[in-house]
């Protein structure tokens, strides 16, 4: 099982061609609650929905799904819910892309939510930032993913 999961989530491919798509919701300079500015990298990133559906808080068998993009070197890392992960992103305009992932392989409860994350990370073709939210569109624009900007202590 945890060898079909490693395997699903370096398979999941996105053809992301690069259509124009409305994107009402962007915010030239995103500003969070606390009047701090956000922006798309080195923000700790943490999970709050997945498919519209509010995503669950971390318990004591699951760690809190999360992802952080370095400009530096365009790696993305983060933890699925069980599995920590890194891999490559490029971002350009409203396009985002992410890539190469490689994971854990530990098995947890929540794998198939784990999964999902996976899947719709790399799916993700369209971004976004309203206010304090990270918004991830695959390539007919539909939401998948939306973060909080959080602070890495939380």
């Amino acid at each position: 099982m945890k060898t079909i999961l490693f395997l699903c989530v370096l398979v999941v491919g996105c053809t992301c061609a690069h259509k124009p798509v409305a994107n009402n919701n962007t915010v030239s300079s995103p500003i969070d609650m606390h009047g701090q500015s956000v922006t798309l990298e080195g923000q700790y990133w943490k999970l709050a929905e997945i498919n519209n559906r509010k995503f669950p808080v971390a318990s004591e068998s699951a760690k809190e799904t999360y992802i952080i993009m370095r400009s530096a070197d365009h790696r993305v890392s983060g933890n699925g819910g069980c599995n920590s992960f890194n891999g490559k992103y490029t971002a350009e305009g409203q396009h985002i892309r992410f890539s190469d992932f490689m994971a854990t392989k530990m098995a947890c409860g929540n794998l198939p939510e784990e999964l999902t994350f996976f899947t719709a990370l790399k799916e993700a073709c369209y971004y976004s930032i309203v206010e304090d939210t990270l918004i991830l569109k695959d390539r007919e624009a539909a939401i998948h993913l939306k973060f909080k900007a959080s602070d890495m202590s939380k």
